[in-house]
C-alpha cells in the first residue's frame, strides 16, 4: 500500500539486501490518492527485501519480509 500526494508515473522495484534487483514492475501514470499493488514473490526465497516505489515526483521505500 502507498499514498501518492501528487500525480506521477510509478515503477516498483524489489531489491535484496545486497542491492540486487529481484523484481521490477511498471505501474504507469497514477493520480494522487491511496493505492494497493500486489507483487508475485512466490519464486523469491524467504528473507528481507527493500521495495522502492519510485516516480518522477515521489519516492517511497518499504521493507518487505517473506517468511
Amino acid at each position: 500500500q502507498f499514498n501518492l500526494p501528487k500525480e506521477d508515473v510509478i515503477r516498483i522495484t524489489l531489491f535484496d539486501m545486497q542491492g540486487k534487483i529481484i523484481l521490477e514492475k511498471s505501474i504507469g501514470k497514477l493520480s494522487n490518492g491511496q493505492y494497493e499493488e500486489t507483487l508475485d514473490i512466490s519464486q523469491v526465497t524467504a528473507g528481507a527485501y527493500l521495495c522502492h516505489i519510485v516516480g518522477q515526483k515521489n519516492s517511497i521505500s518499504k521493507r518487505v519480509i517473506k517468511q
